[in-house]
């Protein structure tokens, strides 16, 4: 199995190196936006900015545990969130506002002054058109931002071996709104004048940071999956592979319990979270996000099991046979599978790669029949591979399925567009 994955690796990279035989284009507005984020807000992101309709965005809340110094002295280190009175504190939306607000920093040369800004260059950043609901949304999340403090109890990183205490800090430490100046034509444009904290400044320009693909988080729509995100995206990084109960995930993402009292509920929490999720590309690129969803061994919740496209090891002991043999239903099986079946082609690795994460082995395995017996009585089938391909893509829209890459509406290969 090693050597497979080892296999698998080693095509992916070679993949991203070419762009002619990328399957997944990267647009340079996409890859402009690969981000760096503040470490530690971004580490502590799932409980400092959690979904928009989370019990805790109300009052006081604070997370302990137990660390040890560097001196070997064991201390409680803690994060206590306080918003302003009758304020919310932060959200998933929040940390969008804070993420773009840095890269207009960024792109001032990181100054230490007060910045005035254009609210629509924040909406641009977000990839939101500027209007009166967007600007107002703006404006609430950086009030959010300068309201809320946090404080950092041997918990704040910021060196290689120092934990410190910040008490009743800000993510801005300026937040004021200006005026409407006068555009082109008698049209406005908002702005704020706005800094960034000292402490976050710092850490910034020390490299006190991580990676964020701000590209893939903005397509992510549901706030709970949103606040998952990033809090998976690190794990992933160091662990191929991640096993939650959904009751670990209601109380990760502090989800109202109450609502998820059934199984049943509890799956569709997840499934929520596989629709959002599956699929996105991490911070490192050309490294996904797949999601599966099984029971529990002992039947009473289900599991979300997170994955890397460089995961290792075998997840399901389902299996399937084709022409008397078994295939295991996994990843890397399934992907020598497909190259076994169809032929290994380097213009299709990736295409093979993703369809082994994505679909049912079952569902591969019926294609490869359909293929194989299409192939055998169509002799003016030159190019079989693409043929494959093109057959597993339309019997993906005819089962109503999500295609590996997003195709749109008027994709040639879905049946309702097919000329027979």
């Amino acid at each position: 199995m090693s050597e497979n994955t080892d296999n698998i690796r080693t095509s992916l990279e070679t993949i991203n190196q070419d762009p002619q035989i990328n399957m997944i284009p990267t647009t340079d507005g996409e890859i402009s936006q690969l981000i760096v984020a503040e470490a530690n807000y971004d580490r502590w992101s799932n409980f400092l900015f959690p979904h928009s309709k989370s019990n805790d965005i109300y009052g006081k809340r604070k997370r302990q545990w137990s660390v040890t110094l560097p001196d070997g002295v064991e201390k409680s280190a803690q994060i206590e969130v306080v918003p302003a009175q009758d304020e919310k504190s932060y959200t998933t939306k929040s940390y969008d506002v804070f993420l773009a607000v840095t890269e207009i920093w960024k792109s001032r040369d990181m100054t230490d002054e007060v910045m005035e800004i254009h609210l629509g260059d924040i909406a641009k950043i977000l990839d939101l058109r500027e209007n009166g609901r967007v600007v107002n949304m703006i404006m609430e999340e950086l009030r959010c931002l300068h309201d809320t403090k946090v404080s950092w109890v041997f918990s704040f990183h910021s060196s290689e071996t120092k934990e410190d205490t910040y008490k009743n800090q800000r993510v801005l430490d300026t937040f004021d709104y200006v005026q409407k100046s006068e555009r082109n034509h008698g049209e406005t444009k908002t702005t704020c004048s706005i800094r960034l904290s000292e402490h976050i400044r710092l850490n910034i320009k020390n490299k006190i940071t991580v990676p964020v693909n701000f590209a893939a988080r903005k397509k992510i729509r549901s706030s709970i999956a949103k606040a998952l995100y990033s809090r998976l995206d690190n794990l992933l990084f160091h662990n191929p592979i991640y096993i939650r109960t959904a009751l670990g995930l209601i109380e990760d993402l502090n989800v109202k319990p109450g609502r998820y009292l059934y199984k049943s509920q509890r799956k569709n929490l997840l499934q929520t979270l596989k629709k959002n999720l599956h699929g996105a590309e991490m911070s490192q690129i050309g490294c996904y996000i797949y999601v599966d969803i099984e029971e529990t061994p002992d039947k009473k919740d289900w599991q979300c099991i997170f994955r890397t496209n460089h995961s290792s090891g075998q997840i399901s002991d389902k299996s399937e046979t084709i022409d008397g043999q078994i295939q295991h239903d996994d990843s890397a099986s399934l992907f020598d599978m497909i190259e076994k079946e169809i032929g290994a082609c380097p213009q299709y690795t990736e295409t093979y790669q993703l369809l082994a994460l994505t679909y049912e082995a079952s569902f591969i395995l019926d294609v490869i029949k359909e293929w194989k017996e299409t192939t055998s009585l169509n002799t003016a089938i030159e190019d079989k591979q693409k043929y494959f391909v093109n057959l597993i893509h339309h019997t993906v829209h005819k089962r109503g399925l999500n295609w590996i890459t997003s195709c749109g509406k008027q994709c040639p290969l879905r049946p309702e567009n097919m000329l027979f």
